[in-house]
This record gives C-alpha cells, sequence and structure tokens, in this order.
C-alpha cells in the first residue's frame, strides 16, 4: 500500500491555464548586478530568452536567477557554452548563441521554474562595458 503524498499527477485541469509574457530591456552597469525584471508568484516559468546588443564582448557575464530569495544561477556565458550547456533544462539557464567574432549571446531561461514568491533574472556585467540587455520570458 502506499503511503506520503496525495498524486496529483493524473487529475484533469478543468480550468485553462492563463500564459502571460513578460519582457524588459535595460542599458547596464559595468561590474554591477542589474535586475532586467522580476515576476510576482507564485508561478512558473515555461521558458524564455535573453539576448545582448554589444559591440564587445561580454562573455565574463553572466546571467543570474533568483528564485524567492535564492540564486539558482550563477554561471558565465563562457563557461556555459565550454560546459556544453546547451539544452533546455541541463540547467536553469542555456546557451543559444555564443559568438565571439560578431559579439552575438542568446541565452535560454530554462521551463519549469516554479516559485511561490518572486522570480527575478539579472544580469552581472563583468567586462566594463555598458551592453543592451534584452529578455521575454513566457510563465503562468
Amino acid at each position: 500500500m502506499a503511503s506520503g503524498q496525495k498524486d496529483y499527477t493524473h487529475q484533469f485541469v478543468t480550468e485553462p491555464l492563463v500564459t502571460r509574457h513578460k519582457y524588459g530591456s535595460n542599458t547596464v552597469d559595468p561590474y554591477m548586478l542589474n535586475e532586467i525584471f522580476n515576476i510576482g508568484g507564485p508561478g512558473r516559468i515555461l521558458g524564455g530568452f535573453l539576448w545582448l546588443d554589444s559591440s564587445v564582448t561580454q562573455k565574463a557575464s553572466e546571467i543570474k536567477i533568483l528564485v524567492d530569495g535564492e540564486f539558482i544561477s550563477e554561471l558565465s556565458m563562457e563557461n556555459l557554452n565550454k560546459w556544453n550547456l546547451t539544452k533546455d533544462k541541463q540547467y536553469p539557464n542555456y546557451m543559444i548563441t555564443y559568438d565571439e567574432v560578431n559579439f552575438l549571446y542568446t541565452v535560454g531561461i530554462s521551463s519549469n521554474i516554479e516559485f511561490y514568491e518572486l522570480f527575478t533574472l539579472n544580469y552581472r556585467e563583468n567586462e566594463g562595458n555598458s551592453p543592451i540587455v534584452r529578455a521575454h520570458i513566457y510563465y503562468t
């Protein structure tokens, strides 16, 4: 006989889930943790991406995701690329485009990140520049 929490896996959803999107951009300050935007909870991230308009390298800079006050992602773009974190759900964020010649960077935000109070998307600029950081997130 099974024990523990009730299994809700096979229950039917009687109301449709409402999908929302949040997008924003920010010209970030060098060597600072810059908030791009936040989403109040509870909720679940369905996916998204962040991209940069930069004329110089940003390989050492980091996308930092905060969930309910705790950092769950702190790798630089160089390390995401070096460790081949290029697929959804391998890590809270993953590399989509890493081009050090044309300085093109796109980072995906993994799906199924659940938050109860606050989801915050931050960018830590570590190269001494002020790129424009843009992001788009889908959540419910």
